[in-house]
């Protein structure tokens, strides 16, 4: 197994160990927001967010800042019933499925980090919308949390909800 100077030399640049379990844990963070929120368990979704965390979402002239998990918890329930009403209306499964790639993490110190991500949603019909994410993550005792989110949608293709 290579030692720290040789994975250093390997991938250009230097972490230790725990600079690696900041950047896994914003990463399953992210993971599990997209999962639990797909999955409709907006209960588990809403506890991944400290409990006065802010919650930004930009949807071209939709502009909503939210603070803490109670109001969180409302807006992710009502694009849900949202998501189920576009679906069901024209025929088509309420399935949902977010995916986010491009994560690139800056690591703070052990107990804070931010980051960016691309979002894509998924649904019935396809590709229907894309967006960035940017968070900051902070790590409280009941473990690693958004302090903040915001969520940019860039494009949303209307004929893919139909």
């Amino acid at each position: 197994m290579p030692d720290k100077q040789q994975i250093t030399e390997m991938v250009g640049i230097e972490m230790d160990v725990a600079e690696l379990l900041v950047r896994e844990a914003a990463r399953d963070l992210v993971a599990r927001y997209n999962a639990y929120g797909d999955a409709g368990k907006i209960d588990l979704q809403t506890q991944l967010f400290a409990p006065a965390a802010r919650f930004e979402y930009r949807d071209g002239d939709e502009q909503l800042v939210i603070q803490g998990r109670n109001e969180i918890a409302e807006f992710m329930q009502s694009m849900q019933k949202r998501w189920i009403e576009e679906s069901t209306s024209v025929g088509n499964s309420a399935y949902v499925f977010h995916s986010a790639t491009t994560h690139i993490i800056d690591v703070e110190d052990e107990s804070h980090a931010s980051g960016q991500a691309y979002v894509s949603l998924l649904r019935a019909t396809g590709l229907v919308e894309w967006g960035i994410y940017r968070d900051e993550y902070v790590r409280l005792d009941e473990g690693w949390r958004f302090a903040r989110r915001s969520v940019k949608v860039i494009e949303r293709l209307e004929a893919a909800s139909e």
